[in-house]
């Protein structure tokens, strides 16, 4: 206290009004009336109480001191263009632009086997792919899941061979924010699954519970093979990851 009550002194401060509180067994004083002061004392506690664990957390939490939850799973998408939903809140546009399908066939359609002019493989597109789903998850369904007829184009090759014009494939919205999409002023706001840091959580999982169930707890090892010696192609733990099994198993 008396340390506290020399800062609380410098800082211009009065002793009596040191709020006292306690936190993960430590204690910090917090003075109502030096804004400065609070958020020093703050990032002191934190550097040496929450935050001084000998490892980084998987969620991402307290990797930014001034602002703990920035980054972590759960929290709203950045914006950085206005939203264009048809009604201004929350129905999808696009009625009246040309159809996705019709776009990825036309853009994804010529010779196979050609080389590339600035000497890249496929590999280049899959780092890239693997770079934003370490930072970006919004494949997930929201509560109540929502799914939106987009019309296949009539003949399609793969979807619409018998030529009927009626063939639909359904596309599923991403989780939102119940707090946003209830006004032109409030439109919809999608939620990130994943952190905003690239350290592997797409492979280790940004959940402890999920990390701990492909764990061994044997120097470092992950539970990466079975019995026979290969890699497992079920996930039988039910570890709720991007990864489907092959084909073969359907």
């Amino acid at each position: 206290m008396g340390s506290t009550q020399k800062h609380c002194e410098r800082f211009g401060c009065h002793v009596n009004t040191l709020i006292m509180s306690s936190v993960s067994g430590k204690t910090i004083y917090i003075m109502g009336t030096s804004r400065r002061l609070v958020t020093l004392l703050l990032y002191a506690f934190l550097l040496n109480g929450v935050g001084g664990t000998a490892y980084e957390r998987l969620d991402g939490w307290y990797n930014n001191l001034a602002h703990p939850d920035w980054g972590t799973p759960g929290t709203r998408l950045l914006r950085k263009v206005p939203a264009v939903y048809s009604d201004g809140v929350y129905q999808p546009s696009g009625a009246d632009w040309p159809n996705p399908r019709f776009i990825s066939e036309t853009a994804l359609k010529g010779v196979s086997g050609l080389p590339s002019h600035k000497n890249r493989t496929v590999f280049w597109a899959l780092f890239g792919q693997f770079v934003s789903l370490e930072s970006i998850k919004a494949s997930g369904a929201g509560c109540p899941r929502e799914l939106t007829p987009v019309a296949i184009p009539k003949c399609d090759a793969q979807y619409d061979r018998g030529c009927t014009g009626t063939k639909k494939t359904p596309f599923l919205r991403a989780p939102y924010d119940k707090k946003s999409g209830h006004s032109p002023g409030s439109p919809r706001e999608q939620m990130n699954g994943a952190s905003a840091f690239i350290d592997g959580s797409v492979i280790y999982s940004n959940s402890k519970v999920w990390n701990n169930a492909m764990r061994t707890f044997v120097n470092g090892t992950m539970k990466s093979r079975d019995g026979d010696g290969l890699w497992p192609v079920l996930n039988t733990p039910s570890v709720p990851l991007a990864n489907p099994p092959p084909a073969r198993e359907h």
